[in-house]
């Protein structure tokens, strides 16, 4: 293995330089990078399965299966993962998303086989006893209550169901309540079985290491774990959208606040590429197009009370989401439709300044965000689980190479007030009030 590792070519930033990538046999992809700074590594591992993969019945089990990762194995007792963690100096954590899981280690660099262990050991044995399951059900259900909560986490959850009636990705990653509390250990072991296997996952280490021995221990420890093959989702396209779409739900919050989302292109296009800058257009500073109209001169929008996201995803799951908080006594509503307005003809106004002002933002943005370690391994992980690695490490190129013409044209085709998707919340009416 060791002597077919290759070094990645092309890679446009110097911290994604000399990262080492190998293949097992069994067909686990690895990813190696030296960084002698500091005595601490970052290791990641992402299995390619998320809420996209979850049949009726299951959703949230790719969610739950991270929780239930950090429980028992055959080796492992409950707690051992982030004692590991904690006496590596470091942490331990996991995230789930609509396409990946992933779990993650930040630690001092003599727990590298400690850690390495633990990865390979809950990627083949992991166990289910029934208590610990019921338990963390409870957990995550309290999860769920406490996210839709908060304002935001409801809108962001919710926006989804607006703008996808066909595709996966209408379902929320944390699940469904009633599904959840269903849940059954066999059902769950089954899915547990089919996607966490070497074939499906992509292991990272970057830190204080040694890249030779660091691929020689890998082999040792997942090399013997039987990978098979594991059928990819692939993508569900929507109805082209005709008309604006406009819902509302309720929030635990005392003003409105409202999501405006367009549907836009898979992760990796150029579309994608030109929408990172143009969402810098739009909400990135001060004088950004809607910052300035809506609050720095109509003063409808209270002061950093719009933000804006480009969501990028595979399966053509890509959209570009407007957050934002009216003044008090301003009609969500109404506000929604003056917003799309401007962002319907905005790409007119723009300028080379503008323009140069956007990617000079999204550039800087980029390079601070994997500047540290653990945003670096996650990166890394994250990116080639989905298999956009090359992409994600050309970034700055591709940033450059936007110019007003793409912005346009992207604008004009995915900007338009009928692809708009709208979600208001609205207060909840307090009992006693």
């Amino acid at each position: 293995m060791v002597n077919d590792a290759q070094l990645l070519q092309g890679l446009d930033l110097p911290i994604f330089k000399d990262i080492k990538k190998a293949v097992l046999p069994n067909g686990l992809t690895c990813f190696v990078k030296e960084q002698h700074e500091v005595p601490n590594i970052g290791v990641a591992i992402g299995y390619r399965v998320g809420s996209y993969n979850e049949e009726d019945g299951i959703r949230g089990a790719s969610h739950f299966l991270e929780h239930m990762m950090f429980k028992t194995t055959k080796k492992l007792k409950v707690g051992d993962i982030d004692k590991i963690a904690f006496e590596g100096g470091g942490m331990a954590n996991a995230y789930t998303s609509n396409d990946v899981t992933v779990y993650y280690f930040k630690v001092n660099s003599d727990k590298l086989k400690t850690v390495l262990e633990a990865e390979a050991e809950r990627m083949v044995n992991l166990t289910f006893i029934e208590n610990e399951f019921r338990r963390e059900i409870k957990v995550v259900l309290e999860e769920m209550n406490r996210m839709y909560d908060t304002p935001w986490g409801k809108l962001s959850d919710n926006i989804y169901k607006v703008m996808f009636e066909k595709s996966p990705f209408k379902y929320p990653v944390i699940g469904y309540r009633e599904e959840l509390e269903q849940l059954q250990i066999p059902r769950v072991f089954e899915y547990y079985q089919k996607y966490y296997n070497p074939r499906n996952a992509f292991l990272t280490v970057i830190g204080d290491v040694d890249k030779k021995e660091t691929l020689n221990l890998i082999n040792a420890l997942f090399g013997q774990i039987s990978g098979k093959d594991v059928e990819l989702a692939g993508s569900v396209f929507e109805p082209e959208q005709g008309k604006l779409k406009t819902e509302t739900v309720s929030i635990n919050a005392d003003v409105p606040r409202a999501v405006i989302a367009y549907r836009t292109d898979t992760i990796g296009s150029k579309v994608d590429v030109v929408c990172e800058v143009i969402e810098l257009l739009l909400t990135g500073s001060r004088s950004s197009v809607l910052n300035k109209e809506f609050v720095e001169e109509k003063k409808l929008i209270r002061m950093g009370g719009i933000s804006s996201r480009n969501s990028s995803e595979p399966y053509h799951g890509s959209a570009l989401m407007i957050f934002f908080e009216p003044n008090t006594g301003i009609d969500p509503q109404k506000l929604s439709i003056e917003i799309i307005d401007t962002i319907e003809t905005f790409a007119t106004r723009v300028t080379e300044d503008g323009l140069r002002k956007a990617k000079n933002l999204a550039q800087s943005r980029f390079v601070y965000s994997n500047e540290p370690l653990t945003n670096l391994v996650l990166a890394v992980t994250h990116m080639a689980t989905i298999g956009q690695l090359e992409t994600y490490s050309n970034y700055l190129k591709l940033i450059e190479e936007v110019t007003l013409d793409d912005v346009k044209k992207v604008a004009n085709e995915y900007l338009k007030s009928v692809r708009a998707n709208v979600l208001i919340g609205i207060p909840e009416v307090k009992s006693g009030s």
